[in-house]
């Protein structure tokens, strides 16, 4: 309905037209960046600008990656384990989700972990793990957001010698 839509950082497959005007009265436009639209179909025209008056580029994975992170269907994968990098960290099986975040990661040794969830505002809304010392190998944590609003939190995992967070998405 003559909207300006910015379509930013996604990951289209199996879509057959990934953005459209088609069935719009009134014909919008699209700012288009950094998809995947491996092979969909999508408007590119015409194009607009937004002016987005707040930075989030930091909460953004680059789409590219996605294709090969989701052969073994995790939504997020950040690293390897190696000496410089202790942890692999997977958030949710599947992103969005509804109501169960799953949250994966694994240690290379003995390690305390604290795991929290915040709100996109930076509200700490949920500690899952709080400094516990746990042991090397996999882990998988459940976060039950069935009382929260739907809406982008943050996952945070923090060793002594790591932090690192992750977006997900509630959709109800």
């Amino acid at each position: 309905m003559g909207a300006c839509v910015r379509v930013e950082h996604n990951f289209f497959a199996g879509v057959r037209r990934a953005v459209m005007m088609e069935y719009s009265p009134e014909p919008g436009a699209v700012q288009l960046i950094g998809n995947h639209f491996g092979d969909s179909d999508y408007a590119s025209v015409p194009t607009c600008i937004l002016d987005v008056p707040y930075a989030y580029e930091a909460f953004l994975d680059p789409a590219e990656d996605l294709p090969e992170l989701l052969a073994g269907r995790v939504a997020t994968v950040v690293g390897e384990a190696n000496d410089s990098f202790p942890a692999q960290f997977l958030v949710n099986y599947l992103n969005p989700f509804n109501p169960i975040a799953h949250i994966y990661f694994s240690l290379l040794t003995t390690e305390r972990v604290t795991l929290e969830i915040f709100s996109a505002a930076g509200q700490e809304v949920a500690t899952l793990l709080d400094d516990r010392r746990l042991a090397s190998g996999a882990h998988h944590i459940k976060w039950d957001a069935s009382g929260r609003a739907a809406g982008v939190y943050l996952c945070r995992i923090k060793t002594v010698n790591y932090t690192h967070t992750r977006k997900m998405v509630l959709v109800k």
